[in-house]
């Protein structure tokens, strides 16, 4: 029951997800086969060999967007060093915590996945400071490959920052997909 309690609270501290319908904490506390989504790409391009991301501590209008269906290697920094376009709506409150903003820019409209291999924090926002809210989120705590995925809608030939805040870890992994 602790266990269980403890994935909730990371969860409930992760998801940065609005408008989807409630799954039971239950159904999110598996291994790699227990996602709701098909998975099979991220988890395929989680074993690739990933490329260094470009991540920023604050907006830089020439900064070259992410890549799309690669793992990305993250070099995070101090949550504090970090000028955020909005404040996130989970920030690390530890020293020992990392964030870090990166450019986002997709060719076609869509729902795109951003796949986190560990816990942390992730936001999506316009270069004017608005939110785009998570569509939907799926998670399964006990994947070592791809900890979550939140999706969010996305118009093309726009610029997005992305928002990673609340790591443990200074160097990390995510998986930018978009939803088939």
């Amino acid at each position: 029951m602790k266990k269980l309690f403890s994935i909730a609270l990371i969860a409930a501290s992760m998801v940065g997800c609005s408008s989807q319908q409630k799954r039971p904490m239950g159904e999110m506390a598996g291994d790699c086969g227990d996602y709701k989504w098909n998975m099979q790409r991220e988890l395929a391009l989680a074993d690739a060999e990933a490329i260094a991301a470009p991540v920023y501590i604050e907006p830089d209008e020439v900064a070259a967007p992410v890549e799309l269906d690669r793992k990305l290697t993250l070099a995070l920094f101090p949550t504090n060093d970090v000028r955020f376009l909005v404040e996130p709506e989970r920030r690390g409150k530890k020293a020992e915590e990392f964030a870090g903003i990166a450019k986002v820019r997709v060719a076609q409209d869509g729902t795109y996945r951003f796949s986190t291999v560990i816990p942390y924090w992730v936001e999506i926002v316009t270069l004017d400071g608005k939110r785009v809210k998570s569509n939907k989120f799926e998670m399964q705590s006990q994947c070592k490959k791809v900890f979550k995925s939140a999706a969010f809608p996305l118009k093309a030939n726009t610029d997005y920052w992305l928002q990673m805040s609340a790591s443990r870890a200074r160097e990390t992994a995510i998986i930018v997909t978009k939803e088939p």
